[in-house]
């Protein structure tokens, strides 16, 4: 089974727009992944900055965090061209995907059921919230959720050079992590269907 590590930038939703923002909380803006294959090998890279399609301002908040700007996203391909490439990226077969938190995971199935009218995500058979298997793995409390450069830092993998809060920066840090704790007997059940 391939992993795919995903992590997504979003945009808030117009807050004064109470009856969207019930419809959909946040815009997806990019789409990171790194592909590993069964035996960790990396089988590729993905990068979608994506135009937004309902929430056309983007939130400060958003812009401090990630330095995204409304430039960059005006050239941006539209979030159906960015889930198509997405599919063909991933492929065929039993593909599992992996984020971390579930966070990214639900706003994917949010704006999925917004733009598509259907939740599902049908080239994963898979998923997992590698935050929950590296705070098993590193004894941390449950309550405690650890960010990403956090387990970086305690792992010792370098974040010089990558852009944290971007996508595809994120989605490699992401990779890397996993790639140091994983043990086959202990993720088994963080993977689910």
């Amino acid at each position: 089974m391939i992993r795919v590590f995903i992590d997504l930038e979003m945009n808030m939703v117009d807050q004064k727009n109470t009856e969207l923002r019930a419809k959909l909380p946040h815009e997806i803006i990019e789409i990171g992944a790194v592909k590993l294959g069964a035996d960790l090998t990396e089988q590729g890279r993905f990068n979608a900055v994506i135009r937004p399609q309902v929430s056309k301002k983007l939130s400060s908040i958003v812009t401090d965090l990630t330095n995204i700007t409304d430039e960059e996203l005006a050239s941006g391909t539209s979030f159906h061209k960015a889930m198509a490439a997405l599919r063909r990226f991933v492929g065929d077969g039993e593909a599992a995907l992996v984020t971390w938190s579930n966070t990214d995971l639900l706003v994917l199935m949010e704006d999925c059921r917004f733009f598509y009218k259907d939740e599902r995500l049908p080239f994963f058979t898979h998923y997992a919230d590698l935050q929950a298997f590296c705070q098993k793995q590193l004894h941390i409390d449950a309550a405690h959720q650890p960010s990403l450069s956090s387990i970086c830092e305690q792992l010792g993998i370098s974040e010089e050079g990558f852009s944290l809060h971007r996508a595809p920066d994120d989605a490699v840090l992401t990779a890397q992590v996993f790639c140091c704790l994983y043990n086959q007997e202990a993720f088994a059940p963080y993977l689910r269907k």
